[in-house]
């Protein structure tokens, strides 16, 4: 029942209420249906006994029964007895036996011979002493008929009930659920696009559906706006940050001419210039990033031997001091593609610093790329701590880090990595896509479609 929808269950429950309305009604209708019946049969047999009273006389101490007395009559019969119980008229229905105190006027119900009988006993006086007793029978036997009637028309209507509630069911919840439904969608939308500035379509309605929309659109007009001021407040800082930065680039780029420096001062002098220019194109990225979302700078693109560029970071990568991992490539020649090469740049090696920080000491990292099915594919893979499958999700929001990954010394970052690689791919209609056990290492894969498919 979890992973049924909500229109599924709630027409499943719309189902089963019906079936037991139902069924309760078939109850009912067998209960109040042999109510009637019993009625029915008491009254008959109160007016066959009736009917033979009058042609019963005593005279001269003696019973005289005309010929017009009926004793059995359409599965009734009818006993006269005088006041010392000797039976005068009629005879008892074979292996049923009467042994119940005879009272005027009663009706009574009992069961004999796999039958319901009903009996009614009347009792006459005349005036010279005499007493006559009447007792009438008849048997039910239409009961079992009206029953088995109601049961039959029950089987026979309950699948159309059924395909009835369960397409009544449909219609209606998908009108009630119409609302719900845009809402989804518009949701999807904003989640696919990352839209903040769409809404709900809500109208004039106000159901509880329409009021969970407008909920929801506060919340969307609210963090769109707190979305908005943590971009332009990113955006200032980098602006502001700019300037010390180049300073201190120009000031170390001055220091390492000099001449009377030592050596240990032109190493510090050094780490901080590297430092800085890391900085800087972080600060760069930012305001590039932000006038792209702003749409105040459209995306340039070019011609570009993709495989050159791969090859070329990887070599880049294998100089660099600090990378313990060997860097494997297998790289198809010649694949070009319109991209953004600056910021194409920024995302191999963005996957090959993450690759770098988190393979195993003394392993190595593996980069292919190549065509396949209309797509060219970039893969890069560690065999370092590996991603817990809670946060392959997350890794790709901005300054998020991994907990396992901040006890690894070197990864002390502010978490934008994974989020450019992830933005640039996207602004170039390409998908990234991670695929990581713990302990054995991650596989990070960029998806581009192949300009010359």
């Amino acid at each position: 029942m979890r992973r049924l929808t909500i229109r599924t269950k709630v027409i499943l429950w719309y189902t089963m209420l019906i079936l037991l309305l139902t069924g309760l009604l078939l109850v009912l209708t067998i209960a109040l249906g042999r109510t009637f019946l019993r009625n029915s049969l008491y009254e008959r047999v109160k007016e066959f006994v009736e009917e033979n009273v009058e042609r019963i006389q005593y005279e001269d101490g003696r019973y005289i029964i005309d010929e017009g007395y009926i004793d059995r009559e359409n599965g009734m019969c009818c006993l006269a007895y005088d006041g010392d119980g000797t039976l005068l008229a009629g005879k008892l229905p074979t292996n049923i036996s009467l042994d119940y105190d005879f009272v005027d006027g009663q009706f009574l119900e009992f069961y004999a011979r796999q039958r319901t009988y009903y009996l009614y006993d009347r009792q006459v006086m005349f005036g010279d002493g005499g007493v006559i007793r009447l007792r009438g029978l008849i048997y039910d036997r239409e009961s079992i008929h009206v029953i088995t009637a109601c049961i039959h028309a029950v089987l026979l209507i309950l699948p159309f009930v059924v395909l009835l509630s369960v397409l009544g069911g449909q219609i209606l919840l998908k009108h009630a659920f119409l609302p719900l439904e845009k809402a989804i969608r518009t949701a999807d939308e904003i989640s696919a696009g990352e839209d903040l500035s769409k809404r709900i379509p809500i109208g004039n309605e106000r159901d509880e559906i329409a009021g969970l929309a407008r909920t929801f659109n506060s919340m969307l007009e609210r963090l769109e706006r707190n979305f908005e001021q943590e971009k332009q407040y990113i955006s200032n800082v980098s602006h502001e940050l700019r300037t010390p930065v180049t300073v201190i680039l120009s000031q170390c780029e001055v220091a390492l001419e000099s001449k009377t420096i030592t050596e240990e001062e032109r190493q510090i002098l050094e780490r901080i210039d590297r430092q800085a220019r890391k900085i800087s194109e972080s600060i760069a990225q930012f305001l590039m990033f932000g006038r792209l979302e702003r749409g105040m700078e459209k995306l340039e693109l070019e011609p570009v031997d993709f495989s050159a560029l791969v090859r070329h970071m990887c070599q880049d990568y294998r100089l660099l001091p600090d990378v313990v991992p060997e860097i494997e490539e297998c790289v198809q020649d010649e694949i070009y593609l319109s991209l953004n090469r600056e910021m194409m740049t920024r995302l191999v090696g963005n996957l090959l610093d993450n690759a770098c920080k988190y393979g195993k000491d003394g392993g190595k990292v593996c980069v292919s790329m190549g065509r396949k099915e209309g797509f060219i594919i970039l893969m890069v893979t560690d065999f370092g701590i590996g991603i817990e499958p809670q946060e392959q999700e997350r890794i790709w929001d901005r300054f998020y880090q991994a907990p396992e990954a901040k006890g690894i010394a070197g990864s002390k970052g502010i978490g934008l990595g994974l989020y450019m690689v992830y933005e640039i791919a996207k602004l170039h209609g390409g998908e990234i896509s991670v695929e990581s056990t713990p302990g054995c290492g991650s596989t990070f894969t960029l998806k581009l479609k192949d300009d010359s498919f």
